[in-house]
């Protein structure tokens, strides 16, 4: 009888995954390079997930980036941070963001480009959480 049931299980179980579409972007992605993240960034919508699906919502305290060609970094909403570095991995490329005058305090992020938006994803989310940005001209 457990012979007949596993095979009855397994099918269930296949049947009912689905492959997730929970993009991040807005538009076209554009390569995670230095030259499309440099500039200025307001702040628009964030997202948390507490287990269900991420609802982005408006911004409640706008924030300014800034990201420099030499790797200088500012944000209105904390200053503990000066620098930054994109770091690829075989999996990704992330945003690490270093505290002034060190190599090794960092915020590290998941990032998304297009032409004029960009998302920042914490690693440190389990269930997922992250922002949203308009770049200034």
């Amino acid at each position: 009888m457990k012979y007949l049931l596993l095979p009855v299980f397994l099918l269930i179980c296949i049947t009912a995954c689905k492959k997730d579409n929970n993009t991040i972007t807005d538009g076209a992605s554009l390569p995670k390079q230095l030259n499309y993240l440099t500039g200025h960034w307001k702040s628009y919508a964030s997202y948390y997930s507490f287990g269900g699906e991420p609802v982005w919502k408006p911004t409640e305290n706008i924030t300014y980036l800034t990201f420099n060609a030499d790797g200088g970094y500012t944000n209105t909403g904390n200053s503990t941070y000066d620098h930054f570095e994109l770091r690829a991995t075989d999996v990704d490329t992330t945003l690490r963001i270093y505290k002034k005058g060190q190599q090794s305090d960092t915020a590290v992020f998941f990032i998304s480009i297009n032409e004029n938006t960009l998302v920042l994803a914490s690693r440190m989310c389990i269930e997922g959480c992250g922002d949203k940005y308009l770049r200034e001209h």
